[in-house]
């Protein structure tokens, strides 16, 4: 099973903007941290364009909803409108929290370029395994 999409910008500049990498925060943090309140205006943006833009939309709820113990394989190949940006690695993690309640069997890899002119995050996921023997 895969699935794949492109996420554009970001979500308060669809067109131009960078990717918001992820943001480690405590339950105080939530309600008074602007960044937290930016990255999770993120988090909402990629779940929104995934379910909207994925090839396969049942294989993404069920890789996404981890009904059943799976090695799960999210890549992503992000393209930065400009030198000014986050981790690659921390807006591929970004992505994983906002697509998976549970990342304990999610895996992958990041790769990055530039695009002025088309920022955009590149998306593939796919199941790895039929099944971890977890006996």
């Amino acid at each position: 099973m895969q699935v794949t999409f492109t996420i554009p910008g970001n979500h308060l500049d669809p067109e131009r903007g960078n990717p918001i990498p992820y943001v480690r925060t405590t339950q105080r943090q939530k309600f008074k941290d602007e960044r937290y309140l930016r990255y999770a205006g993120w988090k909402k943006y990629v779940q929104d364009i995934a379910l909207v833009r994925a090839t396969n939309k049942c294989t993404l709820h069920d890789l996404c909803a981890n009904f059943r113990k799976q090695k799960i394989r999210l890549d992503c190949m992000i393209y930065f409108g400009s030198q000014n940006h986050g981790d690659p690695e921390n807006v591929r993690k970004g992505i994983q929290d906002s697509l998976f309640k549970q990342d304990k069997y999610v895996m992958g890899s990041v790769d990055f370029d530039y695009d002025r002119e088309c920022p955009r995050v590149e998306v593939m996921i796919r199941d790895e395994t039929q099944g971890l023997d977890t006996g």
